[in-house]
């Protein structure tokens, strides 16, 4: 601790007594021909001479006094110093003797001195007590680090190592993804008494000092001070010297100085400066009047360097905008230019380490109050100023504002007409702002902040129409750690700060950590053999490309009747009406609901698929319930609408898997309403249906720009207005819309679009389970979709799958959980489905629930067993995202005399035949076959629909309207089948056909064989035809107007001669002796010519 010395007077030689440990570093500076000469002490006394103009020069010598041997490396005792100064500066020098601890500075002034003589006077610079005899003090730490790696794929894991010299006691790690979204800690109430106005600083050591203040309706000028992070308080000081105040300044010099300037005492404006060079204990009037009119709500900070800028207030006549400088820790003030923005009081201030000032908000005046929420920046000391754009936060008074060691801002709190608490921050110099969760203190002005050296903010006292002396911590700091580890998840170049310190100090260093996005593989995948006759088992290969770290393979015959697995409960809180996403990467997040009490905004995410669960924090959106969320293609979440008391319709969006909230639309055009239906697509697009705002809607709405502007669609979409109902978007781009309540019944019809909402086609009117509300829907890999609980008076727990896009469904076994709804369920990557949460009548519920319906492996086998066509599903994925492959297998029948089989069948004799009507499901022209043979009371008919016949299979003659291929199962042997099927009148229109063209062709043999097909009544703009089929297998509806009169052969590709003996085709479907076959062929009307297929006359029987 130093003490200015009085003025040199010209003389040219120094001595100075240290009465306290510490290494010293003294600075000449002196002056010739107007250029500068700087002569600096090593610390072990030496000094050096720096050129100036005309060859002169500047030495400076140090050497112990008479008290002892010692250099100034270390003093162990009282001792004087002489500082031999020889030079020939023709003006005048300063002599600076710094501290090499504390980086503090005595000036001492030199002038009048000859060129030739040599004096010497002895300035002695006293300080209050000997701190430590015999030892050395140790110096604010040289921060560094290390990291490895610096660069890589998301998520990149990097470790950190503190390499700081100079023996840090702490450390504080801003990895440059913080999301300053922590709770703020209430500590302990402070001893001062309540107040407001207070002025604050931390001091190098982390020491916070507070001075003064109105405890209204008195001022006070008492000094209190926390050594430990503001938990406990100590008086130093009841009446510090200066009059008692409030909206004084102060500032803390790097060596430790606290300087107090202006504020008013209760009766007048002020405009003295005081210095305490003691942590508070004593205080020194360095200059009564300060050149700067005397003012009270003014701003000011001290830049790196140590000067002194001194903004803005109220004098007593009106505000202010002008700018004070001082370089010698306030004794002297030099005026700057007026600044650009507008004369007011109360703004607030920082100094940022490049040691630019920004500054930000305050009132001007006006009719209003002149409430300001702009930000200005200064890179030149307060000179010249530039205006920033506006401000998200609210115009406003007497917030508080820090500078961060990630060399972000924050600004808390403050008058806005109202009482503050909100927390707003800044990376980019106060260019843009980005609101985090508000504060736990209330709402406040007249408060007082500051940052310490730990990368911690404290908070306290002010005024929210009461007095406060409560004191809040905010720790946002990625680490405090010696030597952390981090892990990266998203995407970018991140600036890491190391914040160093002691006793002494703190030091920052800061490094750079790049990384990149993980591309999704590329899923490719080869099979073999494809097909083949039953049993038949296929060796399948992952081909893909791109690093796959998981995969998952549907081989086309899942019955989905595995078991649910239970999981541990979530660590989140039961809750009801929340939303749920799964990323790309598979990570789930849940987000908001009900928990019985209250509506919650906290999000939380599972990255080993709902085993554990880790909070990502509260979200920036109102706690809110019935609200609807979808995850984008490139990882970001965005949730919309819901209730908080009252609808809403804002959309949020957050790119860092829900740490980080940003508003895309407050009012999203359409609505405020609750329980929509959303999808996203896989261009990125999000679809919203219906919900309640009170009504039930049945409008559709479009965003192509990730929530920011919203379209609509279709104002009433073909299904009734409705809410609590269910939607997905398949694989193949279209959106499937499932039950709900209409406000009259609960529902169970399905609807489908495939143009993104425009137009809807309904896909079942009743379809097969029963009417519901809340319950959830996934779209699995495969392309089937899965329907899972939900209320119809009852809580359910019934599952349901489709694979034929909704138009039919099949009921799976009932799932182990409890039944429930408002539950939320995902599918994930790994083809596993997940199942959260919900009410089951009795309570709300936080467990989870998983099912596995698909294989895992790498390069796994297959066996097939029943004769049919299978696709085959693979989905290859990594933390980038995913990526699937579809093929086709085909399974032949087996000959019971070997070779490949053939088209007639006769059912056992001890067996009684019998026919029965089935609806065909899935999306084809053929709406129901009736079906003759045995065991066929549960037999099911599933069409796929094919653009074009499987490889190896020719195209069949004619204008097509589809290839189809009809695959029965749970039957035990089938005879024969007619095929009922409908031909829309416009097709034909268009391609000049009568229904007599009309021809259904099967695949048998190797041969399309032309059946005997006939026409039926005109209704609906279609003509329904029947034909008679020996067996099931891939069939074609074509027309054919004009034919040759006699039979005529069309080669396949691989034609061979009929054989002799009847056969069974690979594409035909006959009886074999499992518990579960494939329809006979019967007798074929048509003559089966080798390797290819026979056009029957057009005339064939109607």
């Amino acid at each position: 601790m130093w003490r200015r010395s009085p003025r040199a007077g010209g003389l040219r030689e120094r001595a100075a007594v240290y009465l306290v440990v510490k290494a010293v570093i003294v600075e000449l500076v002196g002056m010739a021909a107007g250029q500068a000469c700087t002569s600096r002490s090593s610390e072990e006394g030496e000094g050096f001479a720096g050129p100036v103009d005309r060859g002169r020069g500047l030495i400076m010598r140090l050497s112990p006094g008479r008290q002892g041997n010692d250099t100034p490396r270390t003093v162990r005792q009282s001792r004087a110093v002489a500082h031999h100064i020889n030079s020939d500066m023709d003006s005048y020098a300063d002599m600076r003797i710094r501290n090499h601890i504390y980086d503090q500075i005595a000036l001492i002034k030199m002038s009048n001195h000859q060129n030739t003589t040599s004096l010497r006077i002895i300035g002695i610079i006293i300080a209050a007590f000997l701190l430590f005899v015999g030892t050395t003090s140790a110096a604010v730490p040289a921060a560094s680090f290390t990291a490895a790696p610096t660069e890589g794929v998301a998520p990149l894991t990097v470790a950190f190592t503190d390499t700081s010299d100079g023996d840090p006691t702490g450390q504080a790690w801003f990895f440059g993804d913080e999301d300053y979204t922590q709770a703020w800690t209430p500590l302990p109430d402070a001893g001062w008494s309540a107040r407001s106005f207070p002025a604050t600083v931390a001091l190098p050591d982390g020491t916070i000092v507070l001075m003064g203040g109105c405890e209204w309706p008195a001022y006070t000028n008492d000094t209190w001070k926390s050594t430990d992070g503001g938990r406990t308080w100590t008086e130093v000081n009841a009446s510090s010297g200066w009059t008692a105040r409030s909206g004084h300044t102060t500032v803390a010099l790097p060596d430790g100085t606290i300087v107090l300037m202006g504020g008013f005492d209760g009766t007048a404006e002020r405009n003295d400066t005081w210095i305490s060079t003691d942590r508070g204990v004593t205080w020194e009037q360095v200059n009564a009047s300060s050149g700067w009119t005397a003012r009270q709500a003014h701003t000011a900070v001290a830049l790196p360097d140590g000067t002194i800028v001194l903004m803005g207030g109220f004098d007593g006549t009106g505000f202010v905008n002008d700018v004070w400088r001082s370089e010698d820790g306030g004794v002297t003030w030099t005026k700057l230019p007026d600044a650009g923005w507008s004369k007011r009081m109360y703004p607030e201030s920082v100094a940022m380490p490049d040691g630019s000032i920004i500054l930000m908000g305050g009132a001007s005046g006006g009719p209003t109050g002149g409430l300001c929420n702009d930000t200005w920046r200064s890179e030149d000391g307060g000179r010249t100023w530039t205006e920033l754009p506006r401000a998200g936060w609210t115009g406003r008074m007497y917030p508080e504002s820090v500078a961060m060691p990630d060399g972000s801002v924050l600004l808390m709190g403050g008058y806005d007409g109202g009482y503050t608490n909100d927390v707003w921050r800044s990376t980019d110099d106060g260019a843009t702002w980005t609101q985090v969760p508000d504060a736990g203190w209330m709402g406040r002005s007249g408060h007082t902040s500051v940052a310490m050296p730990d990368g911690s903010v404290v908070v306290m006292g002010g005024s929210d129409g009461t007095d406060k002396n409560d004191v809040w911590q905010f720790g946002p700091a990625g680490s405090t750690d010696q030597n952390p580890t981090h892990t990266y998840e998203v995407a970018g170049t991140y600036t890491v700060t190391l914040q160093a310190f002691n006793a002494d100090g703190p030091a920052r260093a800061t490094g750079t950590v790049t990384v990149a996005a993980c591309v999704p593989p590329t899923a490719a995948f080869t099979g073999t053999p494809l097909s083949g006759t039953a049993p038949l088992t296929v060796c399948f290969t992952d081909a893909s490309t791109g690093d796959p770290t998981g995969r998952t393979w549907f081989f086309g015959d899942e019955d989905y009747t595995e078991a649910w697995t239970q999981l541990p409960d979530a660590a989140w809180p039961a809750r009801i009406c929340f939303s749920s996403v799964a990323t790309p990467d598979g990570t789930i997040i849940i987000m908001g609901g009900w928990d019985e009490t209250t509506n919650l905004n906290d999000v939380w995410r599972s990255a080993d698929g709902g085993a554990t669960w880790t909070k990502a924090g509260d979200a920036r959106w109102s706690a809110r319930s019935h609200h609807a969320a979808v995850a984008l293609p490139d990882g970001s979440v965005v949730v919309m609408g819901g209730s908080d008391a009252a609808s809403l319709n804002d959309t949020w969006i957050s790119t860092d898997k829900g740490r980080t909230w940003t508003l895309q639309n407050a009012s999203s055009g359409w609505t405020a309403r609750g329980d929509p239906a959303v999808v996203a697509l896989a261009d990125g697009s999000i679809v919203l249906m219906g919900g309640s705002d009170p009504w039930w809607k049945n409008d559709t709405w479009i965003s192509t720009d990730r929530g920011m502007t919203w379209t609509m669609q279709n104002a009433s979409s073909g299904w009734t207005g409705r809410t609590f109902h269910s939607s997905v978007a398949m694989p193949d781009g279209s959106i499937i819309l499932t039950g709900g309540l209409d406000g009259t019944a609960r529902l169970n019809d399905t609807w489908r679009s495939t143009d993104e909402g425009v137009t809807w086609t309904l896909m079942n009117g009743s379809s097969g389970w029963a009417g519901r509300t809340s319950h959830s829907m996934v779209a699995m890999p495969d392309g089937s979709v899965l329907l899972m609980g939900g209320w119809n008076g009852t809580p359910l727990h019934d599952a349901w799958r489709s694979t034929d896009n909704g138009a039919t469904w099949t009921r799976l076994p009932d799932a182990a959980w409890a039944g429930r709804y408002y539950h939320a369920s995902v599918a994930l990557p790994d083809g596993s489905v997940v199942v959260m949460g919900g009410l089951d009548d009795d309570a709300r519920l936080n467990d989870v629930w998983r099912l596995r319906p698909a294989e895992s492996g790498q390069n796994p086998t297959h066996t097939y067993t029943t004769p049919g066509t299978y696709t085959v599903t693979f989905q290859a994925f990594n933390a980038g995202g995913y990526d699937r492959e579809q093929k086709t297998v085909t399974v032949r029948v087996p000959s019971s005399g070997g070779g490949d089989g053939d088209d007639s069948w006769t059912a056992p004799a001890a067996q009684s035949l019998t026919s029965r009507d089935v609806t065909v499901s899935g999306r084809s022209a053929v709406s129901r076959v009736n079906v003759t043979g045995t065991g066929t009371s549960g037999i099911i008919v599933t069409a796929t629909v094919l653009s074009a016949p499987p490889a190896g299979v020719p195209p069949v003659p004619g204008s097509v309207l589809e290839y189809v291929d009809l695959v029965p199962a749970r039957y035990t042997n089938i005879t024969g089948a007619t095929v009922t099927f409908t031909v829309p009148v416009a097709w034909m229109e268009e391609h000049r056909l009568s229904p007599a063209d009309v021809v259904l062709y099967h695949y048998a043999n190797a041969t399309w064989n032309a059946l005997p097909t006939t026409a039926g009544a005109t209704a609906d703009g279609g003509v329904t035809f029947t034909a008679t089929s020996p067996g099931f297998s891939l069939y074609a509806i074509s027309g054919v107007a004009e034919v040759p009169a006699e039979p005529t052969t069309i080669p396949t590709p691989a034609a061979t001669a009929s054989p002799a003996t009847p056969v069974t085709t690979a594409e035909e479907t006959t009886a074999v002796p499992t518990t579960q076959q494939a329809a006979p062929a019967l007798p074929l009307a048509a003559i089966a010519v080798g390797g290819g297929f026979l056009l029957r006359r057009r005339r064939i029987q109607r």
